[in-house]
């Protein structure tokens, strides 16, 4: 990779003359972001391994090591961005697996090195995530407790999910994200997704935010016992079991836990089953409805 100052040694108008538009436009956002150091967005299209010089944060020496990398083209130039830094903190408590799953990521980087005549660059999201907290942190009303945020899904597991949001990476559990249990979160969200949070709070001395993505609606017990009245059936998919019980998730992520028919076995169902059950009460103070499963679908 060239250095700062062989970048502008380069003859760019003779490397440049054959280019398609496309290629020129893709070229033109590498410059640009070289130069003055704004942040592009693109979409992480895979991981590869490379060996780059390095600082040893512990001796201060360079070193050259094998190195995870986050891969992205815009159209054709190979961006890369290693992996420290792809957090904002290079201890992030991030396990290394975390980089290989954020393939479909929608991220932001800004380019820190060009190697034109090699097509290809060196990023870094951790300037990106930089400029972004300190873009939110100076406009009032987007960091005002109770504002909804947008935020990029860059990693989902069965149990949680990992989401960018105004420069802050935020690990999100199951109970979370809805009000309504769901067994499978690779089945709800995926990489490169955008979800909507409610802004708990700010803290710009900290450095930190607290967001909730359930609380972005309101819980949908709230009106349950007039869209689903007691004596209803109504279509479920069952989501997980609980002492003997099974929470079914209605059309509207009302959570209703069920007890099994006496003409079933429990053996016979199976998380992410369609059932037919029927509403039996609610207790308004666990907010919660209870019912029957009556058959499969």
């Amino acid at each position: 990779m060239e250095n700062r100052t062989s970048f502008y040694d380069v003859d760019y108008n003779e490397l440049d003359r054959d280019l398609s538009p496309e290629q020129l436009r893709e070229w033109t956002s590498i410059y640009a972001s070289y130069r003055s150091r704004t942040p592009l967005t693109g979409i992480v299209v895979g991981v590869d391994t490379h060996r780059l010089a390095v600082r040893n944060p512990e001796t201060g020496e360079t070193e050259t090591r094998e190195i995870q990398c986050l891969v992205l083209m815009d159209f054709r130039v190979k961006v890369i961005i290693p992996q420290p830094e792809v957090w904002y903190q290079p201890d992030a408590p991030f396990p290394d697996y975390v980089v290989r799953r954020m393939v479909g990521a929608k991220i932001d980087y800004v380019i820190t090195n060009v190697d034109r005549e090699g097509e290809c660059a060196i990023a870094s999201r951790r300037m990106a995530l930089g400029y972004a907290r300190n873009r939110f942190f100076r406009d009032r009303q987007r960091n005002e407790p109770g504002r909804i945020l947008q935020c990029n899904v860059l990693v989902v597991g069965p149990k949680r999910i990992l989401v960018e949001c105004n420069g802050f990476d935020i690990s999100i559990r199951n109970r979370e994200l809805s009000y309504t249990a769901i067994a499978d979160l690779r089945e709800e969200y995926k990489p490169g997704q955008q979800v909507s949070a409610k802004l708990k709070s700010a803290d710009p001395q900290a450095g930190t935010i607290e967001i909730s993505v359930k609380e972005v609606n309101p819980t949908p017990y709230f009106g349950a016992e007039k869209r689903h009245p007691i004596g209803s059936t109504r279509k479920a998919v069952i989501s997980g079991t609980y002492a003997g019980g099974v929470f079914c998730r209605l059309s509207d992520d009302t959570t209703c836990m069920c007890l099994y028919s006496p003409n079933y076995f429990k053996e016979e169902f199976y998380i992410g089953d369609s059932v037919l059950i029927s509403i039996s009460r609610f207790d308004d103070g666990k907010k919660q409805v209870y019912g029957r499963i009556l058959s499969k679908l």
